[in-house]
């Protein structure tokens, strides 16, 4: 996808310059993760939000009911490493 009159160059790898781009920042929008499993949900957020989320799932949800989407499990939280 690209708008009509686009350069060439611009079309030969939109993704090759993910590198540089990721550099200034970390995290994701959990509702286009492409994985869903423990490790990529939780790399989606700072590890402090994380472990929020799943404080307030301990609390409010403690029986995991809620957990058909990109689950934040209320069990201790899986911190990603950095």
């Amino acid at each position: 996808m690209a708008p009509p009159g686009a350069p060439t160059p611009s079309l030969d790898g939109p993704s090759d310059d993910w590198d540089a781009v990721a550099r200034h920042g970390t995290g994701a929008y959990v509702g286009f993760l492409s994985q869903d499993d423990p490790a990529s949900v939780a790399a989606a957020y700072p590890p402090a939000t994380y472990a929020r989320l799943a404080a307030v799932k301990r609390v409010y949800d403690p029986g995991n009911l809620f957990r058909r989407n990109h689950n934040v499990a209320p069990e201790r939280p899986v911190v990603p490493t950095l």
